[in-house]
Formats: structure tokens, sequence, C-alpha cells
């Protein structure tokens, strides 16, 4: 079966940012994974949100025995909390060398809000990506897949930002498609490097998100009917 690795910062980054993509990967029969590098203790919480996170998670289709949960006092939750990308990397490296993925997926350099922890995620895995040795083929490497930021705006426009969000992948490709041609790659890379994910009925992750009670303050209940995320996901891959 093939398998996926979701990389996050924080117990809620599944299902708050990642939730159109995990679901729509389990309907394909894909086996999920998450590796989760906190456990969200910025408020001595850790222990509640760790529970948390597993019953979303079993409502998105990720078993327990594929939850990764990291307690590291290198990488404590906070925003004024700065990982370094190195520690990231080594966690990343140790859950790949276990689980043995075929995609990864993980935040962009802007991380969806900019939360340092996100991007110190970001960095991370990115890190990890260049140092693999060069010997490697790139069929032997898993398909790397980043959540795109976008706009404020965007963010709140629920289902409706879904025609714009297939405008702007077409606009992307095209893009690529000149500097890859420039560069002499196959065609076949620029017609892979953009997915747009789309749940029309967001209710199951709904689902999952109330289940992390804890953080379940009135913006995250906003975000929740609001946000683009919880109905769709840009996903670019990095190369």
């Amino acid at each position: 079966m093939a398998a996926a690795l979701f990389v996050t910062a924080h117990p809620d980054d599944e299902t708050m940012f990642f939730s159109p993509s995990i679901l729509n990967l389990v309907d394909r029969g894909m086996q999920v994974a998450l590796l989760c590098l906190s456990t969200g203790d910025a408020d001595g919480l850790g222990r509640l949100r760790s529970q948390e996170l597993r019953h979303a998670c079993s409502l998105l289709g990720i078993a327990g025995q594929d939850i990764t949960l990291i307690d590291d006092p290198q990488l404590p939750d906070g925003m004024d909390q700065h990982w370094s990308p190195l520690v990231v990397e080594q966690h990343v490296a140790q859950a790949v060398r276990r689980l043995q993925p075929d995609q990864i997926y993980t935040f962009d350099n802007g991380g969806v809000s900019g939360h340092p922890n996100h991007l110190a995620t970001c960095a991370g895995v990115l890190r990890w990506w260049e140092a693999t040795p060069s010997s490697s083929s790139p069929s032997s490497m898993p398909e790397l897949w980043q959540l795109e930021t976008v706009s404020l705006p965007r963010k709140y426009l629920g289902l409706l930002d879904s025609p714009l969000a297939h405008l702007m992948a077409a606009m992307q490709r095209r893009r690529r498609q000149r500097q890859q041609r420039r560069q002499q790659q196959q065609r076949q890379q620029d017609l892979d490097s953009v997915q747009v994910v789309v749940r029309a009925s967001p209710r199951q992750a709904w689902r999952a998100l109330l289940k992390h009670r804890s953080q379940m303050v009135w913006y995250r209940r906003v975000w929740m009917v609001l946000s683009r995320y919880m109905y769709v996901n840009t996903l670019v891959r990095h190369y």
C-alpha cells in the first residue's frame, strides 16, 4: 500500500490546515501517517492535546500506530520559540527511515499563518531533502509537497476560493513549464507540479477539529466554518 507522511508542528495543524489532503488520500486507499513535532504544551496542556490529536486523527482516517508525536525539549511550542531546523531534520529523517513514505506533505515557507514553529518545520523538512545523498535517484525519493500559503482575504473565502485556487494553480503550472523548458526538464513534471484538492463537504473535518476541544476558542470556530483550508488545499511539489 502506498503511504503518505504529513509533517506538522502542533496538534490540530493536521486538521486546521491539511484535512482536505488527508481525507482525499485516505479515500484513495493510501496509508496516511503523521509526524507531529510537538505536543502543543505552550499552556501546559501537552498531555491533553496529545489525546485530542489521536481522537481527531481517528476521524481523519489516520491509525494510532501511524502517529508519531514528538516531545523534545528542543522543540517547545510557542510563538516566541524558534526551533532549530537541524533538530527538525533529525526527527524527519528518523520518521522517513521508519515509514518509507511515497509522499511527504508539509508547510511552505509561509507556514500558512507565519507561526515560527511552522516555518521551522518547513525549513527542517527542506534541510532533510537537501541533505539526502546526491546518489539517490529521483525515483527512489518520496515526492515532497508543500501546502501553499495564501493571502489573508483568500484564507477566509471558504469553498468560494476553489475557482481562484484552480486558476492560480494553472498559472503556476504555466510558469513552471517555462522555467523547466529552459532547464530542459521533462514535461511530465509540469503536469504534476501543482495540485488543488477540494472537499465540498467539510463535515468530517469539522468533527475532527472539534475533538481539539482545548483549542476551540471563538476564532478557531470562525476558522472552522470560513477558512479555505477546511475546504481547499493547494499543494506545490518541491523538486
